[in-house]
């Protein structure tokens, strides 16, 4: 039982948490009102979830993470119908597993664009396209990226980081037939540095400040999960391949504006 009853916003941001859905408090109380207000009182527990909002919602609330997520949350996304046809320059962001155990980590692949709109490069958005994701092994994870880069209308060039996994991948991608004519290239430590919050924070902020589009498809929710549990979730693929592709289109060096 949650330690202050939740309002019905808090109940639906459970569910994607992955708790089960609660029509109502179990024990009829109304939103904010404590558990044992003899032993802490509503307002107690208010100052604790202000000063300490992840303690109180894993501990107090039984939710293993606060609402609207640690560092981005889904509304700050603001959503598109189709890609844009005009002035976006795309890339693949990647991200490699090498086995199919359903414990596993995620292979990606993820369409990434800096769109900016009548050509001005100082108005630039970020527009996350296509996400796809597979628990494969070596072969089926080149397959699943090579599929994703075919389809494409355009020849997009493709990115990974210096892991050796990585490395591995992109030297059997490059002997595909298939694949001869595309650019695919390991970002160098330097253009990809630090640690997974460190990289991820540059279009992370972008989303903060709204300037961050997602074309809408079957793959958002299972991405925003992702992004909204960053950096304490199982799973990282996504928002790590997002970063890749985010640093190959040299987002780490921009001022970004904010769009009203």
């Amino acid at each position: 039982l949650p330690a202050l009853a939740e309002t019905e916003k808090e109940r639906q941001a459970a569910v994607k948490a992955g708790l089960p859905y609660e029509e109502k408090d179990p024990l009829g109380r109304e939103p904010g009102q404590a558990l044992w207000p003899e032993n802490e009182s509503a307002e107690e527990h208010q100052a604790t979830k202000r000063n300490y909002p992840v303690t109180f919602n894993s501990l107090y609330q039984g939710v293993p993470r606060p609402d609207g997520g640690y560092m981005a949350n889904e509304e700050m996304f603001k959503l598109l119908p189709a890609l844009p046809e005009r002035d976006c320059r795309w890339v693949w962001g990647t991200d490699w597993a090498i086995t199919e155990k359903q414990s596993a980590d995620y292979t990606v692949a993820a369409l990434v664009g800096l769109w900016t709109p009548g050509g001005n490069k100082e108005d630039a958005r970020l527009v996350i396209g296509f996400v796809t994701r597979g628990q494969k092994d070596p072969h089926g994870a080149r397959e699943l990226v090579k599929e994703a880069m075919t389809n494409h209308t355009k020849r997009v060039p493709m990115y990974s980081g210096q892991a050796n996994i990585d490395k591995v991948h992109l030297i059997q991608m490059r002997k595909d037939a298939d694949l001869l004519r595309y650019s695919m290239k390991n970002l160098t430590r330097k253009e990809l540095a630090g640690d997974k919050v460190t990289k991820a924070t540059p279009w992370l902020e972008m989303a903060i400040a709204g300037n961050v589009y997602v074309v809408q498809g079957g793959w958002n929710t299972e991405f925003f999960n992702e992004v909204e549990d960053f950096p304490y979730g199982k799973h990282d693929d996504q928002v790590d391949a997002v970063s890749v592709a985010s640093h190959a289109l040299g987002l780490a060096k921009r001022e970004i504006k904010v769009h009203s």
